[in-house]
């Protein structure tokens, strides 16, 4: 008899479970760009007359959960975001599509001045005002450049300069390349060789932004920016699980790569794999030029607390970055690799009662060795630069003044060697070393806010910076 009861009982409960999943339609799916075919982030999408709604996420998905009543099937969902034509669609169509595409709509109104606070701050604007650029990853993950130093072209300031064996350095404004300090994710990454860092290590793979300070009065990072400061940023939420690429263009060249993503919870974890090549040969005889690439990335980021629109507030990352270059010119018997590696552990957000805190630790290795064999001559060469780097930054705010606090400090370790013969030249300056060098860094930069209520004066901005280094070698 207790069979039969349990029995039931438990007949009834599914029963109940079913009808308390009928009582509710899910609908989801992905808003897009009808020219670009691009994903729309932060699209209002409610049912008409009525409070039920959500919105797209970073990668333009979205989940409508919809209380079923007797009028749910006549009811009509709308799609509405500010630069583009609202969209209406029936319940029964919604479900038949899983794409949605707007229309991007011109708005023409007077001129208007909005001012608002960016809560999404670029790590450049920290520093003093300067004039700044920003290149977005929409503007080139789709085009086919190669590297970084193909995609920093198209900023009229910046100047590229690329050798035969590939390496690329930079110059803004007309300056020299030692005078432009390249940080990947706020990490310094010039050689303490000859203070240039060669931007075709970079993979442009899962990248965010580019951010480039054009000027010298930066106070947060350092006194070798004297001539600008460029940010790589890398991205660590995707909008993918598994992706395969491969390109083919000319000169014999090409690249292939994996790339693998996993959300689970607030944690996100990221791998890249690649691997390219380049053979061309020269008109005059029939040796060849061989360049070949391969790039390791790896990213972890945990989020302990997230902001509304899904941006980790607290977060705590770390990252991987390999990368191999290796260049044969067998005309000129001359050959070049490069290796640069990365490891980075960062913490950004509130730890107890310290808020707006930022601190970080990265080791970073980078190693070239060149050879030369001519007619008048042999060259050898060979540098390892390792260097370990903290920081930490403090942010206070009082009302509308915002003060920056910051440490740095930069351990590093170089050796190299310059070895010539037989060339028709008086050798000049040391042909090996090694040398030890420790940077520390003291920065204060202080902002002030201020709207007086002067009519020929509405606004008030007051920066202030100090800056203390102390170098031993």
């Amino acid at each position: 008899m207790s069979c039969v009861k349990n029995l039931c009982c438990l007949l009834t409960f599914l029963g109940l479970c079913h009808a308390l999943q009928a009582q509710e339609i899910v609908v989801s799916g992905t808003v897009r760009d009808r020219n670009t075919h691009r994903e729309i982030r932060g699209v209002n999408i409610f049912v008409k007359g009525t409070k039920i709604g959500t919105s797209s996420d970073f990668a333009g998905r979205y989940t409508l959960r919809i209380p079923e009543t007797e009028n749910t099937q006549q009811a009509a969902i709308m799609f509405r975001h500010v630069a583009y034509e609202a969209r209406e669609f029936a319940l029964d169509s919604l479900r038949a599509n899983k794409a949605i595409y707007l229309q991007p709509r011109v708005i023409t109104l007077p001129s208007v001045e909005v001012e608002a606070e960016n809560t999404a701050r670029m790590d450049i604007a920290k520093d003093l005002p300067q004039p700044t650029a920003v290149i977005e990853a929409k503007n080139f993950d789709i085009r086919g450049y190669v590297d970084a130093g193909d995609l920093l072209k198209t900023d009229q300031s910046v100047q590229v300069e690329e050798e035969l064996s590939g390496k690329k350095t930079v110059a803004i404004r007309g300056g020299n390349a030692d005078e432009v300090v390249v940080l990947y994710n706020g990490v310094k990454m010039n050689s303490a060789y000859d203070n240039v860092f060669d931007v075709s290590l970079i993979d442009l793979e899962d990248l965010d932004r580019f951010e480039i300070i054009k000027g010298s009065n930066t106070a947060l990072y350092g006194p070798e920016a004297f001539s600008g400061v460029i940010n790589i940023v890398p991205k660590f939420q995707q909008d993918y699980h598994l992706r395969f690429n491969q390109r083919v263009g000319t000169y014999r060249s090409g690249n292939w790569g994996v790339h693998l993503y996993h959300k689970l919870d607030r944690l996100n974890g990221s791998y890249s794999f690649k691997r390219g090549a380049l053979k061309r040969s020269f008109v005059d005889n029939e040796s060849e030029l061989e360049n070949l690439s391969l790039h390791h990335t790896a990213n972890v980021l945990y989020s302990f607390s997230e902001h509304p629109d899904g941006r980790p507030a607290s977060a705590l990352g770390a990252m991987y970055v390999y990368t191999a270059l290796d260049y044969d010119n067998q005309r000129d018997a001359e050959s070049l690799s490069n290796f640069n590696q990365l490891l980075s552990l960062k913490y950004t957000g509130n730890a107890r009662r310290l808020l707006s805190l930022d601190v970080s630790a990265s080791y970073r290795r980078l190693e070239e060795d060149q050879s030369l064999v001519s007619g008048t001559g042999a060259l050898t060469r060979g540098i390892a630069d390792r260097e370990l780097q903290l920081q930490a930054e403090k942010r206070l705010f009082f009302d509308r003044l915002e003060l920056l606090l910051g440490y740095q400090l930069q351990n590093a370790e170089l050796d190299f060697e310059d070895v010539r013969r037989n060339f028709n030249e008086q050798p000049v300056g040391l042909e090996s070393a090694t040398l030890r060098r420790q940077h520390h860094g003291l920065v204060a930069i202080a902002k002030l806010h201020s709207e007086p209520e002067a009519e020929f004066l509405r606004s008030l901005d007051l920066d202030v910076s100090v800056r203390h280094d102390r170098v031993q070698d």
